[in-house]
């Protein structure tokens, strides 16, 4: 009976070694942190670069929300400017929403060219 007792636990212990030694090790997500809020700015208008693929994401960048060639004559708002560091890349990204309010997210600022302030006004 003692060796049954002494080799289950033997048994039990190296199982538990093993379990220990395969368990998954957790990686550090990729996500982006806020390093400087550039500053409020006045709502200023935006327009998309070119019909490229641009993404909106999340304020952790860690899901997209929507791609901008989506919305090729959208004029996006902003009213804040971020500086955002990952462990490998840092950007300068703003917050955008559309005019309708349905479509909003984070946009690194290289895929926007600023738009006119002013709807432009032709008298006949």
């Amino acid at each position: 009976m003692k060796k049954v007792v002494t080799g289950s636990l033997v048994l039990g212990a190296v199982m538990g070694g093993l379990a220990v030694v395969q368990m998954p090790q957790h990686a550090q997500a990729a996500t982006y942190q806020v390093k400087k809020l550039m500053g409020f700015r006045h709502p200023t208008s935006y327009d998309a670069k070119s019909a490229k693929s641009g993404y909106l994401w999340n304020k952790s960048h860690t899901k997209r929300l929507h791609n901008l060639k989506n919305y090729p004559k959208t004029t996006w708002y902003t009213t804040a400017k971020y500086s955002m560091k990952s462990v490998r890349n840092s950007g300068t990204y703003l917050k955008v929403i559309n005019g309708t309010g349905k479509a909003e997210g984070y946009v690194w600022t290289g895929y926007l060219k600023k738009g006119l302030t002013q709807p432009i006004r032709m008298e006949l």
